[in-house]
């Protein structure tokens, strides 16, 4: 029976707790028969093995040879790029040679410029996406080698979309190629319909190397292997690899990014492979790899690890300056570490999880380091030090080069105000990013009697209306523009493992609307003007659904299609509640909690704030303990109170203005 397993191999993907995926006869078969006839195998020594067995790339270092009556050569477990440089220099003419990028990018350093031709038949690339840096060497110093840019999960036996790199002289990603025989591949949107070629969308493969899925995980296998919806064939599935690939023109595919890497910073959504592609491109850069990092609490910066082809490498200042022309500013990273060579895992790929953390003491400046001689520039430095959480702070370091933005920017004019009684604008800081230039900024605002300082922000009375916040009346205005839209709805789940207290989490909901004045919140219309209307009595529920009962294969599914359900309803601003939560029970220990606000009453920062304080809540109310959290010295309602008293006539023009 073509269908009975050939093999299971265990993968983790690039994240996440490994799996045994399960391969059939007729995928591995369909695979080798064509690589039978892809790779040239005519004459030579076989294929050179320097990987593990466990690895998958050794079914085609293994067993393609064999077929042709070619030897194999197995280096040792414990070989490394120098043994594998000498035994390609020492028995010249392998047929081919499985290679990682990272190891390819290493073997160039390794192997001598004049003695590269006629190494190797052929390099068969892949586990990770390809450079045009990383086969430079190969097309200038060995042009009859031919260069194959294998793309393929473990889900679909090794390899399953090809393209000869060998005359290929562009930038940036290597394209991935095409299908091979018996293989279809559709490039898809969230609603699995096909994108237009140029787009991007996620990659879905079908055909016959399709594996039967995950050794009991059935959960697990529904949520990646689901029903073919472009095939007649019974039973035919697509495998959901989670890459994002686009078409290129001549019809062959791109490698974008993993889907997973799409990150979320300060509220823009990223994608680090397109900051990684732009790196690429520069001349002096080879390998490029970035991360979002959070090394701490809630401060995630984007950092970029960078290998040089280059004696001099370019400083953090260059390629930041080299980035303004190609990305917005939101995707610049605010770190950029140099290294002689990137971690390896044992099967080659780039270890994620190995790149040294950034050195907060003060991340890599170009300049020498001087510190504040004032008290003044103590002052400046001190609040500097606490917002972009480093060390130490020089009085020429670049508040930008340090890892700010405009978001903390905003927060340091704030901090600058309360510390400084002055009323600086925004653009100083953008003028003038060092201690000593704001310094002097805050002198020469000191000497500006235009304007006087903003008043302190305090408890105001709640005796008659209460004015809406500018930002809260733009999205009033938008929503009576276009009601009953979910436009700016901000879902947030979260799965939680392990044994549930459900009379503690619904105490701690409750004291979470309690506690927070703007969750108790709608909006009424009076004297033609939109105002918050806070109904102390709102008592916040939690919606409880069991999914435990549906079959395994269709509970995520299910929590899924709920989730995005929830998050797609609409608020009514007038009658609220403008503060949903759900609870998706999917297993005995395992539930999802799914919290929907309108962003009228939030934003990204206040969902962490509602995290946190949550997590604290849980745990005190779960041990029977009361609340430790102190009473708001301040609720919104006061800010927006604040606003509208300080920001009229004179001042607000200015501000508009």
């Amino acid at each position: 029976d073509p269908e009975n397993l050939a093999y299971m191999i265990y993968t983790s993907g690039s994240t996440g707790k490994p799996k045994g995926t399960l391969l059939t006869q007729r995928g591995l078969t369909n695979y080798l028969n064509w690589t039978f006839w892809a790779y040239p195998l005519e004459e030579g020594y076989g294929s050179l093995v320097h990987s593990t067995i466990a690895f998958d790339a050794t079914v085609t270092a293994v067993f393609t040879p064999l077929l042709t009556a070619k030897a194999i050569t197995l280096l040792p477990d414990d070989s490394d790029l120098e043994a594998l440089s000498k035994i390609l220099l020492n028995r010249e003419n392998f047929n081919i040679v499985k290679i990682t990028p990272a190891h390819l990018d290493m073997l160039s350093q390794q192997i001598p410029p004049e003695q590269a031709a006629g190494l190797v038949d052929a390099f068969i690339i892949g586990g990770e996406n390809l450079t045009a840096e990383q086969v430079r060497f190969w097309q200038e110093n060995a042009p009859q080698t031919k260069l194959f840019n294998e793309y393929g999960p473990t889900e679909t036996v090794v390899g399953c979309v090809v393209y000869e790199a060998s005359g290929w002289r562009g930038e940036g990603s290597v394209p991935i190629g095409q299908a091979i025989p018996n293989t279809q591949v559709y490039i898809l949107n969230d609603y699995l319909e096909p994108v237009p070629a140029g787009a991007k969308g996620e990659l879905y493969i079908g055909g016959e190397g399709v594996a039967r899925g995950y050794n009991k995980r059935p959960d697990l296998t529904a949520e990646r292997f689901i029903p073919d919806p472009f095939s007649k064939k019974e039973g035919a599935r697509l495998y959901r690899t989670g890459d994002l690939v686009k078409y290129l023109p001549d019809g062959n595919m791109e490698f974008i990014d993993r889907v997973d890497s799409q990150v979320k910073i300060r509220g823009y959504r990223i994608e680090l492979g397109e900051i990684e592609a732009a790196l690429s491109a520069h001349d002096q850069l080879g390998d490029v790899v970035v991360m979002a990092r959070e090394d701490k609490a809630n401060d995630r910066r984007l950092t970029a690890y960078f290998l040089s082809n280059s004696d001099n490498p370019p400083t953090s200042s260059q390629l930041r300056e080299y980035l303004k022309t190609q990305l917005p500013d939101y995707m610049i990273p605010a770190i950029f570490i140099h290294l002689e060579e990137f971690p390896l895992t044992a099967n080659g790929k780039v270890d994620r999880q190995a790149l040294p953390k950034p050195d907060f003491s003060r991340p890599e400046l170009e300049g020498e380091f001087v510190g504040p001689r004032s008290n003044e520039e103590q002052r400046l430095a001190e609040i500097w030090k606490d917002i972009l959480n480093v060390e130490r702070v020089g009085i020429y370091d670049n508040f930008f080069e340090l890892g700010g933005h405009s978001l903390i920017a905003t927060q340091l004019i704030s901090r600058i105000r309360e510390a400084f009684e002055v009323e600086l604008e925004l653009r100083a800081l953008f003028e003038s990013p060092t201690i000593i230039g704001l310094i002097q900024q805050i002198e020469k605002a000191r000497l500006s009697t235009i304007l006087p300082a903003a008043p302190p922000l305090e408890k105001a009375p709640r005796n008659g209306a209460i004015p809406v916040s500018f930002a809260q009346q733009r999205l009033w205005f938008l929503d009576q523009l276009s009601p009953d839209n979910a436009f700016y709805n901000l879902p947030s789940a979260m799965r939680l493992i392990g044994e549930l207290d459900i009379e503690a989490l619904k105490k701690t909901i409750r004291e979470i609307a309690k506690r927070h004045e703007i969750l108790q919140t709608t909006f009424a219309y009076m004297d033609g003007q939109p105002v918050q209307v806070i109904d102390p009595d709102f008592n916040a529920e939690i919606e409880i659904t069991d999914l435990t009962p549906l079959a395994p294969e269709a509970i995520e599914s299910t929590a899924l299609k709920i989730a995005t359900e929830e998050a797609q309803e609409s608020f009514d601003l007038e009658l609220g509640p403008l503060f949903r939560v759900k609870l998706l029970k999917i297993g005995q220990n395992e539930h999802i909690i799914l919290y929907t606000m309108h962003h009228i009453i939030s934003d990204g920062w206040s969902i962490n704030v509602l995290m946190r304080e949550v997590a604290v809540l849980y745990d005190s109310f779960s041990k029977n303990l009361p609340s430790p959290l102190p009473e708001l010295p301040v609720q919104y309602a006061d800010f927006a109170i604040w606003q509208r008293k300080w920001l009229r006539d004179e001042i607000l023009e200015k501000q508009i203005n």
